[in-house]
């Protein structure tokens, strides 16, 4: 009896090293991008987190051919991962017919100016996406300018990061213009790019007609004391706005003065 029950035991144990060696073989055999898609598409898993894996286009092309029939899938990280052009077009168009995903990170990818550009055709259609990510991806102002044109139509985004992207005050003048219209997003972030006090002063006329906007960023974007003062001007009107920060700027006092005045009137800060 007792051996019987050993002999059980032990062929019980020898079956699950069994499985867990021939996952091991799998996962040396696909790579870690692939394995971690297959894994995410096939449990049902909620977030797929891909940094860093060095993202091969085949297995792009299994993400979006398994995010045409999940349902699952709400959040997907694929920051410093090494998006060919070719993988971003295919994203792209995943992005475009899902209903599913809230949240994409595609952060330091280098994927310039083209590469958003189809992530803007994607935003056109997408009515479900929440957020995304699209730091460090030398975007411009020419790709700025696709993207801006997506978000004047976008009924659902709520959050971008556009954070280290050269955008200069010819950029932030064009998503000055998409913010007027738009009436969903909530939080930007603009950090770390060369709006300057043009560019600051095209941003602070969008403030003071956008009723939505809760939050954004223009830290290190080489603004003075002249786009400090427009910035502040529009605080006495926006009523919406919770958190403007201008961190590591130059607006010195002048533009502290005009920052204090601007509190003692908004009521949303």
């Amino acid at each position: 009896m007792l051996s019987t029950v050993i002999n059980f035991f032990w062929d019980f144990f020898k079956r699950i090293l069994q499985y867990f060696f021939r996952i091991e073989a799998i996962h040396h055999i696909i790579g870690e991008a692939e394995h971690r898609i297959i894994s995410a598409l096939t449990n049902d898993e909620g977030d797929l987190d891909l940094n860093r894996t060095g993202v091969s286009d085949s297995s792009v092309d299994k993400l979006a051919a398994g995010l045409k029939t999940n349902r699952s899938l709400q959040k997907i990280s694929m920051n410093d991962c090494n998006l060919t052009p070719k993988g971003v077009a295919i994203m792209g168009k995943a992005i475009k017919g899902n209903r599913f995903l809230k949240e994409i990170k595609f952060n330091y990818n280098n994927i310039g100016a083209s590469g958003v550009g189809k992530i803007a055709k994607a935003l056109r259609v997408n009515c479900c996406l929440l957020s995304i990510e699209l730091s460090s991806n030398k975007i411009g102002d020419d790709g700025l300018k696709q993207l801006a044109g997506a978000l004047k139509v976008n009924k659902s985004l709520q959050k971008i990061s556009l954070k280290l992207n050269h955008i200069g005050n010819d950029g932030a003048a064009i998503l000055a213009a998409a913010l007027k219209v738009n009436n969903t997003l909530k939080t930007i972030d603009l950090m770390w790019n060369i709006i300057g006090d043009d560019g600051a002063g095209e941003l602070a006329g969008a403030l003071k007609v956008n009723h939505n906007l809760e939050m954004i960023d223009l830290g290190n974007n080489y603004i003075r004391s002249d786009g400090a003062e427009k910035l502040a001007e529009a605080l006495k009107v926006n009523k919406r706005l919770q958190y403007l920060r201008i961190w590591r700027n130059s607006s010195g006092t002048t533009g502290a003065e005009k920052f204090a005045e601007a509190l003692k009137v908004n009521q949303s800060l």
